[in-house]
């Protein structure tokens, strides 16, 4: 099954180089829908950072970072996120209830 993560979250790679990108590991803790905004806008916890409001790289492929944030959640698993932010921010300071990008998302054992 890890595998099968892993290969999702390969999938969803972009083809677009971004110039700054944090990356930040940690568990999940809650992982939800917020249909107040328009396109799929997640909420995600983590042990890292709450109430951050993260979108797909593009709505096409927010179905399969929603699917891959759920079973790492349900599995319990780390997951590595490289959100499209700032590098010179740490993850603890990400801003809470901003939408901000997903470019990546991988499932650590």
């Amino acid at each position: 099954m890890t595998k099968k993560l892993f290969l999702l979250g390969l999938c969803m790679l972009g083809s677009q180089v971004q110039a700054a990108q944090l990356t930040c590991t940690g568990k999940l803790t809650q992982v939800g829908f917020m249909p107040q905004y328009t396109g799929k806008v997640l909420s995600i916890n983590t042990d890292y950072r709450t109430n951050i409001s993260v979108t797909a790289v593009s709505e096409d492929k927010a179905d399969m970072v929603m699917s891959l944030l759920l079973s790492a959640l349900m599995a319990d698993k780390a997951v590595t996120i490289q959100y499209n932010l700032d590098s010179t921010i740490t993850c603890a300071q990400i801003a809470q209830w901003t939408p901000i990008t997903i470019e990546r998302v991988f499932v650590n054992k």
